[in-house]
């Protein structure tokens, strides 16, 4: 099961540039110093030299696209810089202390991205990608009931938060509440959730409740995004085996499977299904496939 970590959308914010401004004469700051020194002694502010133009400024939404395009190359110290530039001009800004919290995260620093997290719920308790986030720590804390209670907080004050749906559903697929799987997943694949594991457990959901034809229709569709997805595949198999009543082709993906697969722990599913599917008691004579 793997937990989606929210990383939301950054608000567009206009940035603004200082134009220098021309004569309307057209008259260059340096023929006004030739005519000085000619004798002709002009006298006004115009023939002063003019001052360098300032580089203009970095618009905010500049700023987070540098930063989110950092984060993505995996450019680290470039992303630390313009998340200090972008603090600097707003120490509580939500959206940098989250992605700064995201990276806590990811590099199994809790209690620092729990402190990150705590400095925004202290000024927007409702705030639901903090929320979800916060989830996520408490679950790599081994602190489900908290997990789930952040979660469900994250999609009441955001129904559209498709990481805290996906997220809610994939702790109720690991504990086989599949009805309610079914409903967090699909919404959050509504609202545009395309990840391969959302997929998947939505899926798997669909077959637990017994829609054996869509959760067919699902695997195959996240198999096309992701052909070679070692654990589609073998969840695929186990719902043609359990549910479908199409054996041979099950035995087919796990065939593929063995030649792709190294982790022990899917190696020892597959011969685990294998051997179901070979038993006389479930083994059928095949799909149209």
């Amino acid at each position: 099961m793997k937990i989606w970590i929210a990383l939301f959308a950054l608000l567009l914010v206009a940035g603004c540039s200082t134009q220098e401004k021309s004569g309307g004469d057209g008259t260059s700051s340096e023929t006004e110093e030739a005519l000085q020194d000619s004798g002709q002694g002009l006298q006004s502010s115009e023939s002063k030299p003019a001052e360098a133009p300032k580089a203009p400024e970095v618009s905010s939404y500049d700023l987070y696209k540098k930063y989110r395009d950092a984060r993505v190359a995996k450019d680290y110290r470039a992303a630390s810089q313009y998340a200090s530039e972008i603090l600097s001009r707003n120490p509580n800004d939500p959206k940098i202390l989250n992605a700064l919290a995201t990276s806590a995260i990811e590099s199994g620093k809790l209690d620092l991205a729990r402190l990150i997290l705590g400095k925004i719920l202290y000024r927007d308790p409702n705030n639901s990608p903090a929320l979800n986030n916060i989830g996520v720590v408490e679950l790599k804390s081994d602190n489900l009931r908290l997990a789930l209670i952040n979660f469900k907080r994250a999609a009441a004050a955001d129904a559209r938060n498709k990481a805290a749906l996906a997220n809610l559903g994939a702790i109720y697929v690991q504990y086989r509440n599949y009805g309610a799987a079914v409903s967090a997943l699909e919404t959050a694949i509504d609202y545009g959730d395309q990840a391969t594991d959302t997929m998947n457990n939505y899926a798997i959901a669909l077959s637990g409740v017994g829609d054996k034809d869509r959760a067919t229709k699902q695997f195959e569709k996240t198999l096309a995004k992701d052909q070679n997805n070692v654990n589609v595949m073998v969840n695929y198999a186990a719902h043609l085996i359990d549910r479908a009543g199409d054996s041979k082709k099950a035995l087919g993906i796990l065939n593929k499977v063995r030649f792709i697969a190294h982790e022990p722990a899917i190696l020892e599913r597959v011969n685990s299904l294998t051997r179901k599917a070979e038993a006389p008691s479930t083994a059928t004579k095949g799909g149209d496939n």
